[in-house]
């Protein structure tokens, strides 16, 4: 990774613990010390073991999908890098701003641009995907959010089919190259395309929602551990409780963002 990804790694986790730091001060600071000396700090490996279980496998996916649009020659290693240096993207609003690691992707590879930015959609798209399915039980016991649940849900498919269905997509393509202010980015819609294709059909598809909904729900424990650390009691009510509010205001936050 070059010094100007070290920079904006860094820049990034800085920005994160003001955000912490923050939030801290603005709330009741005594109160806040006293949860954490309360904490049962035993369940920490846990719930590190959890988050860093997540981010495995999404990483596993990540690379997964690099090579399915033709990006082999990046080692693990540097693939690793440019997933890291990702992170503070994230806050970005809709984390539009992990749009980024597709130029970063031509910088170390030579990929297009236009080839490497549809891997960042489908990361999201089938983590959307990953987090309603595991909250999918937890919706039905609550009616109020259905609408949520199913619109979310239908926007991410409609997406995903919509990219499968090719001669219309091309008859698209083709009719935009024709529109005078679109035409001279012709070539770029089609890398796009081309690269969206490849990542949406159903086999990778099916195999980065598996990853994604197991990573998950490793955060999904995780943060079931918090809760036992602040002392709420064990249970399997407690787990589905965890994993259910993870999961979904995982997407709602995506989604509003």
């Amino acid at each position: 990774m070059n010094t100007s990804l070290r920079r904006r790694l860094l820049a990034g986790l800085i920005l994160g613990f003001i955000v912490v730091l923050g939030l801290a001060l603005l709330s009741d600071i005594r109160q806040v010390g006293n949860h954490l000396a309360a904490f049962s700090w035993r369940l920490l490996p846990l719930i590190l073991g959890g988050t860093l279980f997540n981010y495995t496998l999404r990483f596993i996916k990540w690379h997964y999908y690099l090579g399915l649009i033709g990006i082999r020659s990046l080692s693990w290693r540097r693939s690793l890098r440019l997933f890291i240096a990702g992170f503070p993207l994230a806050v970005t609003p809709g984390k539009v701003g992990e749009a980024l690691k597709g130029v970063w992707l031509h910088q170390e590879t030579g990929t297009p641009v236009a080839r490497a930015v549809p891997v960042v959609l489908a990361e999201r798209i089938s983590d959307g995907l990953a987090v309603l399915a595991l909250s999918s039980l937890g919706v039905i016991a609550y009616p109020r959010y259905w609408p949520a649940f199913a619109s979310i849900l239908g926007i991410l498919l409609l997406g995903v089919i919509l990219s499968q269905i090719r001669p219309a997509a091309l008859w698209c393509l083709g009719l935009a190259e024709r529109l005078p202010l679109v035409s001279r980015f012709g070539a770029s819609l089609r890398e796009f395309y081309e690269g969206t294709f490849v990542l949406f059909r159903p086999g990778a598809t099916l195999i980065a929602v598996s990853l994604g909904t197991v990573a998950w729900l490793g955060e999904g424990l995780a943060m079931y551990w918090v809760l036992l650390g602040l002392g709420i009691a064990p249970g399997t009510n407690t787990a589905a409780t965890a994993v259910f509010v993870l999961s979904f205001s995982t997407v709602i936050g995506a989604v509003s963002a």
